[in-house]
């Protein structure tokens, strides 16, 4: 095991007693990796219906919405790898958004320790949502 410092392309990667090269085809495998267990799901019915998507990272799209400015809505995400020690780290897209369309914000209002975790969506703006809203999720279990 050596302390090296190793350049692909333009990026150095420093390295904290590392046992192997690191390779360009590593770098890429590991992202591949990554990326394999994003998935996405889309919701139906409405606002507030439930959606299943059982990977570690993922994106899940609304249902198109007119949420009026001020309110929020409140849906359940089934996902076998939510654990009750689970922290779910989550971030919004609005789509289709104008600049008078609403104002996305997402938060975790509970998690529960059999494999789902409910997502209170809020319309902080002043206006109704035009759209459908994007939001993804990273579930870590230590």
């Amino acid at each position: 095991m050596s302390n090296t410092v190793t350049k692909i392309g333009k990026t150095n990667f420093l390295g904290a007693q590392v046992d192997e090269k690191v390779t360009k085809k590593k770098v890429n495998e590991i992202i591949d990796a990554v990326n394999a267990d994003i998935g996405t799901v889309t919701q139906t019915g409405t606002i507030n219906s439930t959606v299943t998507i059982n990977n570690y990272q993922g994106v899940i799209t609304t249902v198109n919405s007119t949420l009026a400015a001020g309110t929020s809505a409140l849906f359940q995400v089934n996902n076998s790898n939510v654990k009750a020690t689970s922290v779910v780290l989550l971030t919004v897209e609005n789509l289709g958004a104008t600049a008078n369309a609403g104002i996305a914000h997402v938060n975790v209002e509970t998690l529960s320790n059999n494999g789902n975790f409910l997502i209170r969506l809020y319309n902080i703006g002043s206006t109704p949502f035009a759209n459908f809203i994007k939001i993804y999720f990273t579930i870590i279990t230590p």
